[in-house]
Order: C-alpha cells, then structure tokens, then sequence
C-alpha cells in the first residue's frame, strides 16, 4: 500500500564508505529479525499458558537459544562497526541504542522462556477450563506495544531500505498477511515497510486510517489468492478517489457483501493485473540491480527444473521445504 504522506529524511545517511553503510543496514535488519522472533517467542509463549499447551511451551524453551544467539551476534556486529569505523553523531547514537535494544530484547526472550515453563509445569495439573482471560488480554497490549516499537524503528531508515514501492514514489508502505505469513511480514518490515499487521491480531483498516490521519491509502494492491475477504478491505483502506489493483487470482470465489455503491461514492478506481509490459519489466530489473543486496532474501529456495512440480508445491504450501516460501526460482539451465 501506498499513501500520500510527505517523505521523511533518512536517518542512516549516505556515507563515503559504501562498506559502511552495508554494516549499518546489515545491524539494522538483524535487529528487526531478532525482534520478529522475539514478537514470535511471547505470542507462542502465552498461547501455551492460555491454552495449556505443553508442547508449545517446549518449543519456546527450544527456540529460546535463537534470541541468545541473535543478541550475541548483534552485539558482535556493533562492536565491529565501533573498530572499524569509529561512527560519530547520528550513527554513534543508532548503534548504542542497537546495544540496548536487543539487550532488553533479549530479557524479553527469557521472559517468554519463563512462561513457556510455567506452561508445561501447570498443564498437568490445572484444570483445562481455566483459559486466562487476562492472560491473553494483556499478552494482546504486549505483542502490538513490541510491534509498534518495531515498526518505529523499522522507519529509521525509510531511504535506504524500502524496495520497489518506494522506487515508484510512495512515501509510506504498510504490507499486510495472516499469522501464516509472519516470516514474510517480518522480512517485510526488515525491507522497509513502515508497518507490517497481522490481520488476525489487528484491524487493518482501522490500521491504515490511523497510519495516514484518517486520510486512508492512495493505491492498495491485493496480492492474495484465492481470500476475497481482502479485496473487501482493499476498498475500505483506499481513500476516496484512490485506486485498487487487483493482481490475486480468487480462483473463481464470488465476492460475497460487495457494494458497488462504496466505489461510486469513494470515487475509487479498480484495475485488474495479470502481467507487466516490457517497460515495467525493465525497470524491475534495474531496481534488483541496484538492491540486489537487499532483495536477494526474497528468493527463499531454487530448484532445478527437473524438480519443477515440488518447487510449485511448496510455493502453494502444499509441501514444506525449509523456510516459508517467498519466491521460489526454477533453473532451467539445471537438471
């Protein structure tokens, strides 16, 4: 989504050292992995107390060593700039409060850590309607305070990580998705976005009016395929004489609740894409020339084109195959 706001100064500057500004961003997008996880661990976590899930609360045990190690790595990374590059201003400021972020990111982790035992330790001896009302209500404030923090500091450096959106002229990007999809909101906010909502958790109208000052967005673009119930949103976020484009296939669903009214009176106007011309294909290619850096994490897996059918597979999430699939490549040139 795109939205009219006034484009903000960058933060992280451009500086003579290409080297250095790779460091920064390189910090800058580790600590916003580290924070998605952490979003991930306490959402597990009190959904293992609410529910009494034993084994949920294992995992958030397990994968606790994740958080230590993103910490100790950052940590790492920041001390290497400060040797290396003795940054000054600004960006002493960013990289000391990188070291206090993930510090308080990491207690987080372990608090997450905690709950996941009292989990285990409760489930075989409450009883299982005891659901912890207030449990989930203030786990609900927890995870959208530590997802506005986040989203705030994912804007620090609006120029110099926002992909192709802000290439066209949009001054503000929110990207939506389900709780299916919080690998690709992460990866979303750590490419820029200036916000990143789970639907789930969050009303994302609602979202995007507050996000813009009422105003709503000026092009929203639905990419889902097969849910209708996003193209109904589509038309609430967009402000009056904004456009949606339709680009999700919906594999034939009708759209059920759709008045037409709503576009004459927001003046709206609704495109169907199905594919590109050459011209915006070469622009597209120019923009991965100069972010290649950046958008190379989209490409999640490749597979020769002998394994064509479980690449399509995994692409429709029929089939796992290490991470969540984002873009899936096929190599014709392998066997």
């Amino acid at each position: 989504m795109a939205t009219a706001e006034a484009e903000r100064p960058s933060v992280i500057g451009q500086h003579i050292s290409r080297k250095y500004d790779e460091a920064l961003e390189d910090v800058r997008t580790s600590v916003l992995a580290m924070g998605g996880l952490v979003e991930e661990q306490i959402t597990n976590a009190l959904t293992a107390l609410a529910e009494l899930d034993s084994e949920l609360g294992e995992r958030v045990i397990r994968d606790d060593y994740k958080v230590n190690q993103l910490e100790v790595q950052i940590d790492e990374e920041c001390t290497r700039v400060i040797a290396l590059h003795q940054p000054a201003a600004s960006d002493l400021r960013l990289v000391v409060a990188i070291i206090k972020t993930i510090t308080d990111l990491e207690r987080m982790g372990d608090e997450a850590e905690k709950i996941g035992r009292t989990a285990i330790r409760l489930s075989g001896n409450a009883p299982r309607r005891m659901r912890y009302a207030g449990v989930r209500n203030l786990g609900r404030h927890v995870r959208q305070m530590v997802r506005q923090a986040l989203d705030a500091f994912a804007r620090l450096d609006v120029e110099a990580a926002v992909a192709v959106a802000r290439e066209i002229g949009a001054a503000q990007v929110v990207v939506t998705g389900t709780a299916a999809d919080r690998e690709r909101l992460a990866l979303a906010r750590a490419l820029g976005a200036d916000a990143a909502i789970d639907v789930e958790e969050e009303d994302p109208v609602a979202r995007v009016r507050d996000l813009t000052g009422g105003e709503g967005a000026d092009v929203v673009v639905d990419v889902s395929a097969g849910a209708t119930e996003p193209l109904l949103q589509a038309v609430e976020m967009v402000r009056k004489g904004g456009t949606v484009v339709v680009a999700g296939l919906k594999t034939g669903n009708a759209l059920d609740g759709f008045h037409t009214d709503r576009l004459i009176y927001k003046e709206v106007s609704m495109l169907g894409a199905l594919s590109s011309d050459w011209a915006d294909t070469a622009e597209a290619i120019a923009i991965l020339k100069a972010r290649w850096r950046e958008l190379a994490a989209l490409c999640t897996h490749a597979y020769p084109i002998g394994d064509a059918e479980t690449a399509v597979r995994v692409l429709g999430r029929e089939a796992r195959d290490g991470p969540e699939p984002i873009h899936v490549h096929i190599d014709a040139s392998a066997r």
